[in-house]
């Protein structure tokens, strides 16, 4: 059996890979909606393609700042979805920036990420990243369910031996 600390290690190394896929998949979807289609005009596929290894740094980045690999996310609540807003809404914040408005205006793209593709790459990311850390969390509560049988709730009246 591994220590809990190298169990998390390993976890949460499969949680990065996760997040790189989601983080290209939802930049791709949203391209896809904006044109409402699996291919896009020439320019905004070469757009996407330079585009997309800055934007997966960028998440990835945001979201170790934000703490969302040094989690156990089996007893994932609030504060840990409080996490992954505020990692999501500056990876958000960065892309749109760079994409919009910076990597364009220094020639690095030929044409500017489309503003409604930041936005719904905005939007997808915070499901994205939540997903499957909710899914680890409730299939946890699931096998702990599993395991202990049927659960007999108890109110235990009085302190100290009364309590006893």
């Amino acid at each position: 059996m591994q220590p809990a600390r190298e169990r998390r290690r390993l976890r949460n190394r499969y949680l990065v890979g996760v997040d790189l896929v989601g983080a290209a998949g939802s930049l791709f979807l949203a391209y896809s909606g904006r044109f409402e289609s699996w291919s896009w005009p020439l320019e905004h596929t070469e757009s996407f393609l330079r585009f997309l290894p800055i934007a997966i740094a960028i998440k990835l980045v945001s979201y170790h700042k934000a703490g969302l690999y040094q989690r156990l996310w089996r007893h994932a609540g609030i504060a840990e979805m409080e996490r992954i807003t505020i990692g999501t809404g500056v990876a958000a914040l960065l892309t749109i920036l760079l994409g919009v408005w910076l990597l364009p205006a220094v020639g690095y793209l030929e044409i500017r990420v489309p503003t409604s593709v930041a936005l719904i790459d905005a939007i997808l990311a915070p499901i994205v990243v939540a997903a499957p850390r909710l899914l680890i969390r409730w299939l946890s509560q699931r096998s702990a369910r599993r395991a202990f049988g049927p659960v007999r709730r108890v109110l235990i009246a009085g302190a100290g031996s009364a309590g006893e």
